[in-house]
This record gives C-alpha cells, sequence and structure tokens, in this order.
C-alpha cells in the first residue's frame, strides 16, 4: 500500500535431504525489499537450541543472461501438490518477455502455487531466474521466472544493508521451538487461548500455524484427521456466537449461497459447553465441535476416515479436550488509529468492539456484540490506473460495472448481487462529506431469498482509498437498519487523521470500566441508589442483565451452562439454600443435615453401602464454574448458581428474593453505568 513495512518475521525452513521434510529452526530479517520487482534479500539467522549450522551451501548467479530458448531448466520449489518435501521439475526455456517494467523468462518445467521463490537453474547449476508466475490452459503450464541478471545491479546496491528489526521476532522463535516440541509429544498445550488436547501415540501434530493444529496419522491417507482451529473476537465469546462465525467463514469464502446446517447439538466436554454442528456445502458433509473460550472461538474439525474407521480414536483424542480455568483478563478495545497509510482513526460505539489486524490492507475489524451476524472492515485499496482520474461520478459508474462483470462469475455458485441505493457524494461527518455510498444486497438466484447485506463508504484519501465496508449475514431488514444507524453514529468519530473526532459524546473509556466488569463477572449486583433493582453480570460477555420476577428464570435458562448430573453432583451444596423441612432423597436426613456434612441430599443415603451419597467434590471443575447459572439438564432443566466460596444454590421461583438477599452485592448508579448492559 506505501513504502513502509508492516511488522512481520520469517521462519526459514531449509531441506537438509531431498526425501525429508526441510528443517525449519532458521529466522530471517529483510535486508531489502522492493516491491515493483517482487524482490526481498533476507538475512538468515540459526535459532538457539535448534541448529548450530552457521555456514549454508549456495548457488551462483547467472550474471550474464546467458539462457537461450531450448535450453535445459531446472526448477526447484515447495508446491502445494507436491507434498511436504522440495520439487525438483525439469524443461526447457520457452522465451523471454518484457512486461510489468520486469524481464522474464519463460519455461515448460512445471510450476503450481507454492512454486514461486524457487530457483530456477541451468545446466550447470547457476541460477538464471527466481519462479514468480504460473499460467495454465488445456494445452499445458507455462512458469514465469524473474531473470536474475536484471536483478544483479539491485542486489549489489542492497546486500549490505543493516538487517531490519522487528519486535515479533522473539515472538516467532517461540512458536518455532513449540513446533519442534510437539514432534516428539503427545499433549498439546496453548497458552492462550487456554486449551490443551491430547493425541493417539502413533498419530502426528502438525501445528502449521498459530491459529491451527492438526492431527492425524500421516502414514494413512484413508485415515481421520482433527483440526483445530483457534479463531480470535475482539469480545468474549458464548454459544450464540458460533453459528455466526461459521456463516461469517463460508460468506468470506464465497460460498454462503450453498452453505446449510444439517444438525447443531448443544454439548459438554470436560465441562466445557460448546455446540456439535454438522453441516453441508453442495452436498458434502463436514463436522465441527466450537467451544467459546475467552475471546476465541475454538473450532474441532473432524472426519472419520474412509468408513469411520478412525471413530473410536477421533472420538476419544476429541474427548481429551480441556481449558485451564485461566485469570488472564480480557479487555475490549473500542479505540483504533492506522498509523500507516492511508491514516484513519475511530471510536467504536458501545455495541461494538475493535479487532486490529495486522495487515496493510484489512487493518481493522469491528464486530457487532448483539447482532452477532454484523461486522465492519476497514479497508485500504490502491487507486489504479484506471480509477485515479475519475470523479466521485464515474466511480460509482466503475463500481456498478464491476458488479456486472461480479455476477457473470457468481451467477455459478447461485449469487447475484443486487444495488440497493447508491450516493456519489455522501456525508459522513463534518470531515468527510465527499464519500461513495453504495449499499446492496447478495441473493440465490433460483429462490430469491436475500443471503446477505452490506453497505460500503469508499473515501478517496491521497493516492488510496479507504473503504468502510458493513456485512450483515442475515435477511432481517429491520435489524440490518438498527445496525446500519449504530455504524453511521460509530463513523461520527471517523477522521482522517491520528486522533478520532469528538462527537460530543461521552468517551467510551469514561462508560465502560474493564476492570470493574473483569472483578464483577459473576456476580450478582444490588443497585442500592434505584429501588434495589437486580443485576447479573454475565461471565461470558461481562454484560449485565437486569433479574426481575418477570424475566428472572427465563433469563437464567438463557445464560446457564449445561450440565450433567455426575459433574454437577461434584460441587457442594450450599447449606443455607436447602431446608431442614424437606428430605429429597427420602432416606432419612433433611437436606439441610446432608448439605451441612457434605453429602448429596439428591442421592438417598444406602445403608449397605455407606457413603454412597457422599460428595466427591471436584476442585478444579468447581473453580471454573464459580459465579456461573447451570442447566441440569438431566433432571427437570433445575437452574443453579455457583457462588464464590465454590457451593452451588438452587434457583427458583420461592428463594429469588432469599438467594438475591444473601449473594448481591450493593452498588451505587455510577459504578454500574460502568459496566455494558445486555439485552
Amino acid at each position: 500500500m506505501d513504502s513502509s513495512i508492516r511488522d512481520a518475521v520469517y521462519q526459514i525452513c531449509i531441506p537438509e535431504n531431498i526425501s525429508d521434510e526441510p528443517n525449519c529452526a532458521y529466522t530471517a530479517k529483510v535486508v531489502a525489499r522492493d516491491k515493483a520487482l517482487d524482490m526481498a534479500i533476507l538475512k538468515i539467522e540459526n535459532i538457539t537450541g535448534l541448529s548450530t549450522l552457521r555456514n549454508f551451501s549456495y548457488l551462483d548467479l547467472d550474471r550474464f543472461n546467458t539462457a537461450q530458448v531450448g535450453d535445459e531448466v531446472v526448477a526447484l520449489g515447495y508446491p502445494v501438490i507436491g507434498g511436504e518435501t522440495i520439487t525438483i521439475t525439469k524443461g526447457v526455456v520457452s522465451g523471454e518477455v518484457d512486461k510489468y517494467g520486469q524481464q522474464w523468462i519463460k519455461t515448460d518445467a512445471v510450476t503450481s502455487f507454492g512454486s514461486s521463490g524457487g530457483a530456477a537453474l541451468n545446466a550447470v547449476g547457476k541460477v538464471i531466474g527466481i519462479t514468480s508466475q504460473a499460467h495454465s490452459d488445456l494445452l499445458g503450464t507455462l512458469g514465469y521466472a524473474i531473470n536474475i541478471s536484471s536483478i544483479g545491479d539491485w542486489f549489489d546496491r542492497n546486500k549490505n544493508n543493516v538487517p531490519q528489526t522487528n519486535t515479533l521476532l522473539s515472538h516467532l522463535v517461540a512458536f518455532t521451538k513449540e513446533q519442534k516440541n510437539l514432534k516428539s509429544a503427545n499433549i498439546f498445550v496453548k497458552s492462550y487461548p487456554p486449551v490443551s488436547i491430547t493425541k493417539m501415540t502413533d498419530w502426528d501434530f502438525d501445528y502449521y500455524s498459530e491459529g491451527r493444529l492438526s492431527i492425524d496419522k500421516k502414514s494413512d491417507d484413508d485415515g481421520g484427521f482433527i483440526e483445530l482451529e483457534f479463531v480470535r473476537y475482539p469480545y468474549l465469546t458464548g454459544l450464540n456466537d458460533i453459528v455466526q462465525e461459521l456463516k461469517r467463514q463460508y460468506a468470506e469464502l464465497g460460498i454462503l449461497s450453498m452453505f446449510s446446517f444439517v444438525d447443531e447439538k448443544s454439548v459438554t466436554i470436560n465441562g466445557i459447553s460448546g455446540k456439535k454442528i454438522v453441516t453441508s456445502v453442495s452436498g458434502e458433509i463436514f463436522y465441527a465441535y466450537i467451544f467459546p473460550v475467552k475471546n476465541y472461538l475454538v473450532i474441532i474439525n473432524y472426519d472419520y476416515g474412509e468408513n469411520d474407521k478412525d471413530k473410536e480414536a477421533v472420538d476419544r483424542v476429541i474427548n481429551t479436550f480441556k481449558i485451564d480455568a485461566s485469570t488472564i483478563a480480557f479487555n475490549e478495545e473500542r479505540q483504533f488509529s492506522n498509523s500507516n497509510s492511508p491514516k484513519f482513526s475511530f471510536l467504536a460505539g458501545q455495541n461494538w468492539a475493535v479487532m486490529a489486524n495486522n495487515s496493510k490492507s484489512v487493518p481493522a475489524y469491528v464486530f457487532h456484540k448483539d447482532s452477532k451476524g454484523a461486522f465492519v472492515t476497514f479497508q485500504a485499496a490502491r487507486v489504479t490506473e484506471d480509477t485515479k482520474n475519475m470523479n466521485n461520478d464515474d466511480f460509482l459508474d466503475y463500481t456498478k460495472q464491476q458488479v456486472a462483470e461480479i455476477n457473470k462469475i457468481i451467477i455459478r455458485l447461485d449469487l447475484k448481487c443486487e444495488i440497493v441505493k447508491s450516493n456519489a457524494y455522501y456525508k459522513i461527518n463534518n470531515e468527510i462529506n465527499n464519500a461513495i455510498m453504495v449499499e446492496s444486497v447478495f441473493k440465490s438466484v433460483s429462490s430469491g431469498k436475500i443471503i446477505s447485506q452490506s453497505i460500503s463508504y469508499t473515501i478517496k484519501s491521497e493516492e488510496q482509498y479507504l473503504v468502510v465496508d458493513l456485512n450483515f449475514l442475515s435477511d432481517n431488514q429491520t435489524e440490518f437498519n438498527t445496525v446500519k444507524s449504530e455504524l453511521n453514529s460509530m463513523l461520527q468519530s471517523l477522521s482522517l487523521g491520528a486522533m478520532p473526532l469528538n462527537t460530543g459524546a461521552p468517551s467510551i473509556n469514561d462508560v465502560v470500566d474493564n476492570e470493574l466488569t473483569n472483578r464483577l463477572r459473576g456476580k450478582f449486583l444490588l443497585q442500592v441508589q434505584d429501588r434495589g433493582r437486580i443485576w447479573y453480570v454475565n461471565p461470558n460477555n461481562g454484560r449485565r442483565y437486569e433479574v426481575t420476577f418477570a424475566n428472572a428464570l427465563n433469563l437464567f435458562e438463557t445464560l446457564a451452562l449445561g450440565i450433567n448430573n455426575t459433574n454437577l453432583y461434584q460441587i457442594l451444596i450450599h447449606i443455607d439454600s436447602v431446608s431442614s423441612e424437606v428430605d429429597s432423597d427420602g432416606d432419612g436426613f433433611s437436606d439441610k443435615s446432608e448439605a451441612g456434612a457434605g453429602y448429596n441430599p439428591d442421592i438417598a443415603s444406602n445403608s449397605s453401602r455407606r457413603g454412597n451419597d457422599k460428595v466427591n467434590m471436584d476442585t478444579s471443575l468447581t473453580n471454573r464454574l464459580k459465579g456461573r447459572l447451570l442447566l441440569q439438564v438431566a433432571d427437570r432443566s433445575r437452574i443453579w448458581y455457583v457462588d464464590f466460596d465454590g457451593k452451588r444454590w438452587e434457583v427458583t421461583w420461592k428463594n429469588l428474593m432469599d438467594l438475591f438477599r444473601k449473594l448481591a452485592l450493593g452498588i451505587t448508579d455510577n459504578d454500574l453505568n460502568k459496566i455494558d448492559m445486555g439485552d
């Protein structure tokens, strides 16, 4: 987008044997780069503890452009179709061409996606080019390599530059060491989100990015597999985020119209509540477990293999999935400022949360916390030769032409885009009064059903465009209008400078106190200055919900985690939660006496097997569930609350007021207003 370099680090993998996977024991720093040449010079450094190699084998460069048509070419690379070992193909020089201000060598040596950056060698082993592109048609594939002789002067001028440093190097080193450790480990433990999973001893981990972990038996192509995907959110996630996340993923792939839900069930694994989802894309079935963990969704995609041959193994591995009851705090971000070009800044509204993205093209996402299918991207787009001289009217016409061209392609996916309204001179706020607004819908061609709705604002800034794009993955027009209105309110603060505009509204940081919110998660609050109103702060999202006689049980049922009897019975009952006048299990001992002695009043004492009803407390489970509402799914959907002493209280119509009186904390209006309010 501009001449600056976004912080990035480079893991270097060097093949030590042609039949082995490369050894990823190295990092690199940028010495020089040139986007126009599509070239960079990197300085390789070994990682302490993983490699002691300091002197590397090297190839000589053919500085004099000796390649002739018909000469032999050997291409090295890692195309996707070649697997995890180096791929070597042979062909001939098919010609030379100058285009895009660059000199290229054409070759019929097979190249494919992933071959880019590999060396093209002549018959004597000198580098004549660096593979950069490949084109294919019915007749075959033609590779394009940057002619090495054309970049020799640039290389000589820059090879002795001081390598650039960045803040992510130590992070990459730690990640690379973790990759190495997993080669011989059976347990994967991630510090954040705090999760773990245990594999079968004859299966393999492949931790190929921080966002994904695969588990399978590499020696069995027909076997099952498990893949964990860690999807980050700008707020604490909950069960209601799961379905919309899948829709968002399929929408970004452009196949939302081909996607449908086959089955959706609530599940609990090791005390973790989530959902088991079965989806269909063009008739192909996919299976996943999805769990909210902190500000992440952990998606466990799985397949049992041919004829379900690995069903037992896959299920066993999935059932080892655990989370750590971590106390790591998470604070939402409500303000964003982009230091790269185009410069811009804004304040998110109270119902939105910002997620910064280490990317020049999409530096920020903003997610709506209530309307789960709504998210906004802030994108930077180049001004091209086609658009640089356009006024707003021309650009709007150009956009409409682009939509028409896109429709010719996406009709194959049963999709079409319709522009609902547009304005070439839309006023966003007092600073930005010349934006190009386009509101559109995506529909199924066959059914006419609305798949998604969007509105975009394109703002010219220097030699780039800033594009603010709202995506709404629903056909609900009323909700879309509400979200659109909230977006427009948020954009009143949008500035093309380092600081957001002052909208006259209170600062978000004055309204929401994240530290206070984190302290009060899971607590009942008594609003002492307003008629003793009762509030509950949801531990999942940190938002407060008013509790009344009219909504209490329905609200608690909505917010509660499902729990089976086995896990519930591992949590002690508070003695004040039960009565001395009731004997629920009919064993001759009152509920209060049993709870006071550490017994379960719902399990009858067996005279021939004393102690059968003693609570075998699970401290780890109890600590994880403090402040949580629980739904006893195996017993009439009874509702329980676990206090911060680790004792559970049953919530019923009869005991509501007594429960609140004993457990609620008094809070002033001033402090209460610093906590986000839920629906």
